[in-house]
């Protein structure tokens, strides 16, 4: 997605405005205040459970496994952020489709409350988006056609550089889908492997570093946050129709993904966050309905 100055300007505001919504709006308070006491309660008793049974067997494994002394700082330091990282698997499991659920609520309350409902496509548009995802599939499969004639003529040594690396040739495209997005085809195990131990590293190693692969991740979240909108308004759910759609207003998707990813990992506020993240969207959805402006924009 590019950037465009009029969508980083107006984009960004979004997510802390449902903040702000959230906590102001009576309507919407009510809804998520029993289910963050629940999960709240709940994280509380399954941390300490978790701290009294496998904290000091962690202590004692991370010791073993690392050669450091039994007392040693950073063992019961990395005990005890293992243990409470764990201890949020149960909670996950328990409440991510009441989660869920909730955000649909709240995505639709906000939309009551600005007097807003959402209008289907026009057939035309459908008919113009049906056609852009035609050219797209028809790109793509010539692309995979011709690196399938690439891998069935290589030698075994072109083989296994595929294989490994995939599109990467030089310094410069190997730091472009580290930092980027995957390749859609023959992106190579070593490439997607780094990628990962990239994300994990820069949270912990260069700080600095957090604010780009945010931005990487941003279309991500902003698609996945809006995807109740476009469900309204009937684009088809496949990668291909939702991207050229979001691509369409990427300015204003990307930092709006980019603070909303941003809020929504922040760690003990992340639950309460990801519910004022869909009242972000859908403050959004509002204005993006209220300009009547197309969805899809007929190429």
């Amino acid at each position: 997605m590019p950037l465009t100055t009029a969508g980083l300007i107006s984009g960004w505001t979004y997510p802390l405005r449902g903040v702000v919504h959230l906590t102001k709006a009576p309507e919407l308070r009510n809804k998520v205040s029993r289910f963050l006491f629940s999960i709240t309660a709940t994280s509380a008793a399954t941390s300490a459970a978790w701290l009294w049974f496998f904290y000091t067997r962690h202590v004692r494994l991370i010791s073993q496994v690392f050669g450091m002394a039994g007392g040693s700082l950073l063992a019961h330091f990395a005990a005890g952020v293992l243990v409470l990282a764990e201890s949020t698997l149960p909670v996950y499991v328990l409440f991510s489709r009441q989660f869920e659920q909730l955000q649909g609520q709240l995505f639709d309350a906000t939309l009551q409350l600005q007097g807003i409902t959402i209008s289907p496509m026009q057939p035309r548009d459908r008919e113009a988006l049906a056609a852009a995802v035609g050219k797209v599939v028809q790109q793509r499969a010539a692309e995979k056609a011709a690196a399938d004639e690439a891998w069935r003529k290589g030698g075994l040594a072109s083989k296994a550089t595929q294989l490994l690396l995939g599109g990467v040739t030089d310094v410069s495209s190997l730091a472009t889908q580290l930092l980027l997005k995957p390749q859609p085809y023959r992106e190579g195990l070593l490439v997607r492997q780094a990628r990962r131990l990239v994300t994990v590293a820069a949270g912990t190693l260069v700080p600095p570093l957090l604010p780009l692969l945010a931005l990487r991740d941003s279309g991500a979240v902003a698609v996945r946050l809006l995807s109740k909108y476009w469900d309204r308004k009937g684009v088809p759910r496949d990668a291909d129709s939702r991207a050229i759609v979001a691509k369409q207003h990427s300015g204003e998707l990307r930092s709006f993904g980019l603070v909303a990813g941003g809020l929504g990992s922040l760690p003990l506020l992340n639950w309460v966050l990801g519910l004022s993240n869909m009242v972000g969207a859908a403050l959004l959805v509002a204005d993006m309905e209220k300009k009547q402006g197309a969805l899809f924009v007929r190429q």
